[in-house]
C-alpha cells in the first residue's frame, strides 16, 4: 500500500506540473490569437467608423471576447494535449506498481528537469500576481467607489425625467426596472449593475434634448448589457497583463462601445442634434475632474480628449449601416479568423516550446555527459519472450527529436520503453538519471532476433550512443539491478532516434 501511495503522490506531482505548464501555453497561444485579432480590427476599424456605423465592429469586439475567454482556450488544450500526447498509467500490476509516463513530442511541457520546473512554477507564479492584483485591484477599486457614490445618491424622481425615462424605455424595448440617481460626486452619468441596472447623473439638472441624449445613452448600455462585456474584457485584460496588445485592445474595446451607443442614439437625428449631442460631450469633459479622482468608468465622455475628438467627429458626419452582404461577409471573416488565429498561434506556441526544450536538453546533455565516466558496452543474446514481441507493435516509436521517459522500477523484470525500425548506421541515444546516485540499472536495446547491447549505469546515471550495424526492430529497454532503498528506483530522462 505504501508503494502505491509514493506512486500516486508521484503521478499528482507530474500532473500538477503538466497542468501548470498547459495553462502556460494555452495562455500564450490565445494571447498570440487576441493580438492578430486586434491587429486585423485595427485594420478594419478606420474604413467601418469613418464609412459605416461602428456598432457592428463592437459587436463583433464582443463575440471576439467570449470566443477568446472560452472556446479559444478549450481548443489551444485540445491541441496541446494530442500533440504531448500524454500516457500514465500502471504496468504489471499483479507484481508492482511500475509507472511510465512519455509523450511523441518534445517540448518544455513535458520536460522533468529540475531548473525547468523551477523557472516554470517561478513564470506560473508571476501571472498568477499579476493577474489577481490588477483584476482584483481593479475589480474592488470600482466596488469601493461605487459604494461611496451610492452612499451618496438619492433616487431621481423628478416628474419630468420619469416621464422622459418611461418614453425611452418603451422606444428601445426595455422591460427591466431600472433605478436612476443623482451624486454630487461624479460629473458625467454612467450605467452600473450586473443583475439590478441603476444608472447614475450628477446633481446638476438636465433638460430637453440633454436629458434625452443622456437617458437614452445609458438605457442603451443597459439594454446591450455592457457593464458585463466591459467585465469581461477587463478579466481578459488582466489574463493577459504582460501583452500590451491586448491594452490597447482593452482602450479601444471601451471607445467603440460609446461610439456605438451615440449611434444609436443619434440614429434619426439631423445635424442640429448632433451639434447639440456632441456640445453636451465638450462641456462634460471640462468637469471630468472629479470622475478621474474616483478612478471611475463613467463612460458617457469616454477616458481622454482624443477619444473625445474621434467620437465628435464621427457624430458630426453621421454614418450609414454597412449592406446585409457586407456585413454578414464581415461576420464571416471573424468568425473564421478566430479559430484559425489560434489554431495557428497554439502550433507556433508549440513549435516555440519544443525548440527552446530542446536546446535546453541538448546543453543539459552536454554539461551532464562531461562529468559521467565512460560507459562499457556489452553484448548478448536471449530469447524474446511474448511481451517483447507484442511490443514491437504496440510501443511509442522513438522519435527523431527528444522523447522523454519516466519510469519506476520495482521488480528485476526488464521494462520496455519504446521501439523503431532503424537501418545499419543509425544510432540511439540514451540519457537517463535515477533519483539516487546509490541505484544501479542497465539500459539497452534488442532486435528482433534477441540479440543486445547494453550498459550499465554509474553513480545512478547512464548516457550513451548505442551504433546499429545490421537493419532490423529495435526495443529499448531498462531493467532495474539494486535499488538503494531496496524498493523501486525511479529513472527520467530522453532517448533520440538519430536517424
Amino acid at each position: 500500500m505504501s508503494d502505491f501511495v509514493i506512486t500516486l503522490i508521484c503521478q499528482i506531482n507530474h500532473m500538477s506540473l503538466y497542468l501548470m505548464n498547459l495553462i502556460l501555453l494555452v495562455l500564450l497561444s490565445t494571447s498570440a490569437a487576441a493580438s492578430v485579432f486586434y491587429i486585423f480590427s485595427k485594420l478594419l476599424a478606420d474604413m467601418i467608423y469613418k464609412q459605416y456605423a461602428a456598432n457592428g465592429l463592437y459587436m463583433l469586439m464582443r463575440a471576439a471576447i467570449l470566443f477568446l475567454l472560452l472556446p479559444a482556450g478549450v481548443l489551444a488544450v485540445v491541441t496541446i494535449y494530442t500533440n504531448t500526447s500524454p500516457i500514465w498509467g500502471f504496468l504489471e500490476p499483479n507484481d508492482s506498481f511500475d509507472v511510465i509516463t512519455y509523450n511523441s513530442s518534445s517540448g518544455v511541457l513535458m520536460i522533468w528537469n529540475r531548473d525547468l520546473n523551477i523557472a516554470r512554477f517561478l513564470m506560473f507564479v508571476i501571472w498568477l500576481c499579476g493577474f489577481l492584483s490588477l483584476f482584483l485591484f481593479r475589480l474592488v477599486r470600482e466596488l469601493i467607489t461605487l459604494k461611496k457614490i451610492r452612499t451618496a445618491s438619492i433616487e431621481w424622481k423628478d416628474k419630468k425625467v420619469l416621464e422622459t425615462f418611461t418614453s425611452i424605455q418603451q422606444e428601445l424595448g426595455i422591460h427591466r426596472n431600472i433605478h436612476i440617481y443623482q451624486c454630487s460626486f461624479i460629473s458625467s452619468p454612467f450605467s452600473t449593475g450586473l443583475l439590478h441596472p441603476s444608472i447614475f447623473f450628477p446633481d446638476k439638472m438636465y433638460y430637453g434634448e440633454e436629458l434625452y441624449f443622456t437617458l437614452k445613452h445609458e438605457l442603451v448600455h443597459c439594454k446591450r448589457k455592457d457593464v458585463v462585456f466591459h467585465l469581461l474584457m477587463t478579466l481578459l485584460r488582466a489574463m493577459h497583463w504582460y501583452n500590451p496588445v491586448i491594452g490597447f485592445w482593452e482602450k479601444d474595446f471601451f471607445h467603440y462601445s460609446e461610439m456605438s451607443c451615440d449611434e444609436i442614439v443619434l440614429e434619426h437625428a439631423d445635424s442640429k442634434k448632433r451639434y447639440h449631442y456632441a456640445k453636451l460631450l465638450l462641456e462634460m469633459i471640462g468637469e471630468d475632474g472629479k470622475d478621474q479622482a474616483l478612478k471611475i468608468r463613467t463612460g458617457f465622455i469616454g477616458k481622454n480628449e482624443k477619444e473625445a475628438e474621434r467620437r465628435m467627429v464621427h457624430i458630426m458626419k453621421g454614418t450609414k449601416k454597412a449592406a446585409k452582404p457586407a456585413a454578414v461577409f464581415m461576420a464571416a471573416c471573424f468568425a473564421v479568423l478566430c479559430p484559425a488565429a489560434t489554431l495557428a498561434a497554439t502550433q507556433a506556441v508549440y513549435m516555440a516550446d519544443g525548440r527552446i526544450a530542446r536546446t535546453v536538453e541538448y546543453e543539459n546533455a552536454i554539461v551532464e555527459e562531461m562529468h559521467l565516466p565512460v560507459f562499457t558496452e556489452y553484448t548478448g543474446y536471449q530469447e524474446l519472450t511474448e511481451e517483447d514481441i507484442l511490443d514491437f507493435e504496440k510501443l511509442q516509436l522513438i522519435g527523431r527529436s527528444l522523447t522523454n521517459i519516466d519510469v519506476s522500477l520495482t521488480s528485476s523484470i526488464e521494462v520496455n520503453l519504446l521501439s523503431a525500425s532503424l537501418k545499419k548506421g543509425n544510432s540511439v541515444r540514451v540519457a537517463l538519471l535515477s533519483d539516487n546516485e546509490q541505484d544501479s540499472f542497465l539500459v539497452g536495446i534488442k532486435d528482433q532476433n534477441g540479440a543486445r547491447k547494453y550498459i550499465y549505469s554509474t553513480n545512478g546515471s547512464a548516457m550513451y550512443t548505442f551504433s546499429i550495424d545490421k537493419n532490423s526492430d529495435y526495443i529499448v529497454y531498462v531493467k532495474k539491478i539494486k535499488a538503494a532503498d531496496g524498493k523501486e528506483i525511479k529513472i527520467s530522462g530522453s532517448i533520440v532516434n538519430n536517424k
